[in-house]
């Protein structure tokens, strides 16, 4: 039987790029930094790093309170899809820390197949028939034996009787050569 091609083994991977928007509150004026009320929104960009397709993400980012949020998508190998995850309003206490305010997000993909359906194990057999017919020589008259000169042709039926697709059959005959 033919042992088939082998395909490279599935992979699951994703990155995902963390992005943030702060949005200044009504009354805060200073640049490009968090100051009480203002607001900074987060997304984030999964790109689907394996080599199979992604109906699924999970996402979590405990700042946001967000924990094993499911986000249905369909991301084919190299494929990226931006999920918007919320909102963070800066707190005085924030402010008081003096530290840059940071957001961890964790997100992992669920391959788009389903589990699969078992097959039977594969089973091989072969039944083979032989016939052969006599043709008679002229001047050979003895019925249903081979005289001198007289011809015999052989044929085989080969039945597949597993369930697996048989190539490359051989058949062998010692009398034949």
């Amino acid at each position: 039987t033919d042992p088939g091609t082998p395909v490279v083994d599935k992979t699951e991977g994703v990155k995902v790029t963390k992005t943030s928007n702060l949005v200044k509150a009504e009354g805060n004026k200073v640049a490009e930094k968090a100051e009480v009320n203002d607001t900074i929104d987060y997304a984030v960009i999964v790109k689907n790093t394996g080599n199979v397709t992604l109906t699924e993400v999970t996402i979590n980012d405990e700042k946001l309170g967000i924990k094993d949020r499911k986000e249905k998508v369909t991301l084919a190998p190299g494929a990226e899809t931006t999920i918007q995850l919320g909102s963070y309003t800066v707190t005085q206490a924030d402010v008081d820390k003096q530290e840059k305010i940071y957001n961890t997000v964790t997100a992992n993909g669920k391959e788009g197949t389903d589990p699969g359906t078992d097959v039977v194990e594969k089973t091989e057999g072969v039944k083979v028939t032989k016939t052969s017919s006599l043709e008679k020589a002229t001047g050979n008259t003895v019925e249903r034996k081979a005289e001198v000169n007289d011809t015999i042709e052989y044929a085989v039926i080969v039945k597949n009787e597993g369930n697996v697709t048989l190539t490359e059959v051989t058949i062998n005959d010692d009398k034949l050569g």
